[in-house]
């Protein structure tokens, strides 16, 4: 998890620095520099409910082999290296 964390201050670090560098008026092609409508570039939540969802996913791959890891005896573990 301390992994996960770093690289979650890290990328929301930088997430927020490069927003800084998008256009806030239209940039021709698409009318408008906004890219969801009502989401601004430095959204709270959106930062927030990204970062759960990152959070959520590491969980969920990192419980699976863990359960799988608990129920193997450490002596057939052991004897097979």
């Amino acid at each position: 998890m301390s992994v996960t964390f770093a690289g979650l201050a890290i990328g929301t670090f930088c997430a927020y620095a490069m927003s800084r560098f998008f256009p806030t008026e239209g940039i021709g092609w698409s009318g408008s520099g906004i890219f969801l409508y009502g989401v601004s570039r430095m959204d709270g939540m959106t930062y927030g409910l990204a970062a759960a969802l990152l959070i959520s996913v590491v969980i969920a791959a990192s419980w699976v082999p863990a359960r799988r890891a608990m129920r193997v005896d450490p002596m057939v573990a052991l004897r097979y290296e």
